[in-house]
């Protein structure tokens, strides 16, 4: 009898426990992973380039009209593949082409973008995934490319929009994961 109530109390106070800890560990991933309400193009952020008039073209266009769009400024509704910090864009009108692609060094977001392009797309963390993006951006020598030397990629000028593919669960988890022990060196 001795036995009995005393396990029971020690159940009960594990169980409260672990509530507790799931608690604030799905408290952590909302906090953290929370991206801001997304501001709706055109936005403030990248106002200059909409002067410009961008025409709105796929990855595949682009990819057989280089010269036509070289330096011009365009907008893209693509895909954003991140693979080990290596950037593509990528098209399900032609699945077999692909631009690589990085921030221009002068690349700007409307509100929430950027960090909507890191936790769908591991862009800046540690782990890898595709985004679906809307971008504004010109084909030529990647600016910051670490891994290509390519005189034909997309420097992203612009992030206006970037949403998961499929469930975002499991990317929030892991941004949180990253934020909370460091190895995400390059969020922002």
């Amino acid at each position: 009898m001795f036995r009995f109530k005393y396990s029971r109390v020690a159940a009960a106070v594990l169980t409260f426990t672990i509530g507790v800890v799931v608690v604030v560990a799905v408290g952590a991933v909302l906090k953290v992973a929370r991206i801001a309400e997304l501001e709706q193009p055109p936005c403030n952020g990248c106002a200059q380039l909409y002067s410009t008039s961008p025409v709105s073209v796929s990855v595949c266009e682009l990819k057989q009209h280089l010269e036509e769009y070289r330096g011009r400024i365009v907008r893209v509704d693509t895909k954003f593949h991140h693979d080990a910090g290596q950037v593509s864009l990528l098209d399900d009108a032609c699945p077999k082409v692909y631009l690589h692609a990085d921030l221009s060094d002068s690349c700007q977001s409307c509100i929430g973008a950027r960090k909507a392009l890191s936790v769908y797309s591991g862009f800046g963390t540690w782990y890898d995934s595709t985004a679906r993006v809307v971008v504004l951006g010109r084909i030529g020598r990647l600016e910051n490319s670490t891994f290509f030397e390519d005189e034909n990629g997309f420097n992203i000028d612009c992030i206006e929009s970037a949403e998961p593919i499929g469930s975002a669960t499991d990317l929030r988890i892991k941004y949180t994961q990253g934020e909370l022990f460091g190895l995400n060196p390059h969020s922002k």
